[in-house]
Formats: structure tokens, sequence, C-alpha cells
């Protein structure tokens, strides 16, 4: 997630309609250029234009622990999952210039990829480098997000803390996009510890709070990269260190809470976010 924007983190790479991360494999060549956006696409002629086959598949980037896959058929139409949102398309690649159309964009995504062996390699809203791995079509075909909801999708989160982790790392890049936008390049999240209902009752501020079956209490350390020309001291307000090597600002800690969300599109939500409950 490369950019979770993240919101620039789901969010920047929702609103870019790209995946977010980068994955540490060998990047291939990739031209400067990016085309410009059109201001309308026929789909009935795209469709029969001969595409690139190398490109079809079912393609995953996981580097955040979010899976984002993209899913290119040989006819011209896809479909693009972004942390549990599937969004289908049409499109064209001609082996450098691809261009992506979702039925409710007013413009199509119209970037550059390139294909080393079983990594793809597109260039993000940014101009940045994105990698995803090819993977078998059954893989591609679940995203993540569905097998999980698959096996316990009735079950409460308390009791399903696969399914818990996995939506506070969604809701996690949820938050930091509305809170940063596109200042936040790129950001990783690590659930350090999710709460059980016995747990809660332990520590009082939870007790009081009477949680729902779907309501969890968890810690959470994060690392933030500033978009470039971004002050990191920006991030390290409250809680973390700025790594200049690296250009990370590190260990980010703070607890919150994950709700259903009643408002928005997004299943769940975060809240009590750095209270400390």
């Amino acid at each position: 997630m490369k950019k979770i924007v993240l919101l620039g983190l789901v969010c920047l790479t929702l609103l870019a309609l790209v995946g977010c991360g980068k994955k540490e494999a060998e990047k291939a060549p990739i031209n400067e250029q990016v085309n410009e956006p059109v201001t309308e696409i026929n789909t009935e002629t795209s469709n029969q234009v001969k595409n690139d086959k190398a490109i079809v598949g079912n393609w995953k980037n996981d580097e955040l622990g979010v899976d984002f896959i993209y899913i290119f058929h040989d006819d011209g139409t896809g479909n693009y999952n972004a942390a549990g949102t599937d969004m289908p398309f049409t499109y064209t690649a001609d082996g450098t210039n691809l261009s992506i159309t979702y039925p409710d964009a007013d413009v199509p995504f119209d970037t550059q990829y390139s294909i080393n062996g079983d990594v793809l390699n597109v260039l993000d809203s940014t101009g940045a480098d994105t990698l995803y791995q090819k993977i078998s079509t059954e893989e591609g075909s679940v995203p993540k997000s569905e097998q999980i909801g698959t096996a316990g999708s009735n079950i409460p989160l308390k009791d399903n803390l696969e399914e818990a982790e996995y939506q506070i790392k969604v809701a996690m890049q949820d938050l930091l996009v509305e809170a940063y936008g596109t200042d936040v390049f790129d950001a990783r999240i690590y659930v350090e510890k999710m709460y059980t209902y016995e747990e809660e009752q332990e520590i009082p501020e939870l007790k009081e709070r009477n949680l729902g079956p779907n309501e969890v209490a968890f810690e959470v350390k994060y690392e933030i990269k500033p978009a470039e020309g971004v002050d990191p001291i920006k991030f390290t307000a409250a809680t973390g260190e700025y790594d200049e090597e690296s250009g990370w600002v590190k260990e980010k800690y703070n607890l919150g809470i994950l709700r259903p969300n009643e408002d928005g599109d997004a299943k769940y939500k975060i809240t009590d976010f750095g209270t400390g409950w």
C-alpha cells in the first residue's frame, strides 16, 4: 500500500485506483513519460484492441499485510481488488502503456508498466514503482478478504482474531489517509495485541466501555515514510523517531478500538485512537 495514502495509505490507493507498497523484487525498466489522461474512452472498441498477452493473469501486492490484486482477462476486462474492495474495469495494454477505465471514473487511469518474469511493475499516480507478483488463478480469484470472510463471516471479531487483525490494518490505512493525506508516502502497520473479552474485564477503561462482540481493543505499532519535501517532525510529535538513513519514522505506537462503521463505505472504523483508552 505502496502509497497509503494509506491513505495517499486504501484512500490514496483507492483514490488513485492502484495498489500500495513495494516488494523487494527486481524492477523491470519503465520509461519516465506517462500518458496524458483522455476525457473519454469507447469501451466497445477498447475490448477489440489486441492487448499484450503477457499481462493477462492475476497479480498481487501484499507488502503491508493487505492484498492488492490486479486480474487482467484476455478479453480486455479485469478486476482490481484493493484491500477487500472489488472494482471491475476495462483496459488496454500495448507492452508499455496501460490504460484502465473504471465504470464510475470520469477519465481512465493511464500509466506505464513492464513485466520481468513473474513481476509486474506499474507506475502509480505519483510516478513511483509498484510491484505485483504473479499468482495462480485460484489464489487471485478469491482475495484474502473474501477468504477470511467466507470462513467466519458470522463469527464475532472477538472470536475471529485473524479477521480482526486484517480489518485493523485496513482501518489503520484509512485513518492515516484521513489524518495526513498525501503527506504520507508509505506506511507499515503491525498489530501487536488484540484484547479478548476476559482481558477487557481486567482493564477498567475497557470494562466500562462494555465493548460488543464485534468491537476489538488493540495495540498497534506503525512506521511512516513522509512524502518528499514533508518535514518528518510532523509525524514524531507524539510518538516515533525519525531514522534519517532509511527515511522512515519508526517506533510509533498507539492504542485504539475497532468498531463496525455505520456511517461510511468502510466495514470498520477505528475510534479512541491515541487516547490511551
